[in-house]
């Protein structure tokens, strides 16, 4: 498992309504539901939709290269994730990359949802 170098991309935006859009982002990405699937998974990723508002969503999506164990793979996740807040706190999107894992968040959708939809429907 490689964590290093790493990079951060980060919108210049920031998240209107920042408690309820922290929280939102919490649930998509951080959330230990999200990052088991994804490390658990055959294909090694997970993609997400969470409601910041009644208009608002966070598209996520978690990902490791396919040689990683799943413990690998969520060690590294976990570590991207731990980049959020330093990086890219309250901004509408980021991308996190790892050598061996990447976490990418949006306020649209940048993956194919019809191919993934099982993954993508939203929760609750």
């Amino acid at each position: 498992m490689e964590e290093d170098p790493n990079s951060t991309l980060v919108d210049p935006w920031n998240g209107t309504k920042q408690e309820s859009f922290r929280k939102a982002l919490k649930e998509a990405i951080m959330s230990g539901f999200a990052l088991t699937e994804a490390a658990n998974g055959a294909k090694r990723f997970r993609t997400k939709e969470t409601k910041v508002s009644a208009v608002n969503t966070i598209y996520s999506l978690l990902q490791c290269t396919p040689d990683l164990s799943s413990e690998q793979c969520e060690r590294c996740l976990k570590d991207a994730i731990g980049l959020i807040p330093l990086c890219c706190d309250g901004k509408e999107g980021a991308t996190i990359l790892l050598p061996s894992c990447n976490v990418r968040y949006e306020m649209f959708p940048f993956y194919n949802q019809t191919s993934n939809s099982k993954e993508t429907k939203p929760k609750g």
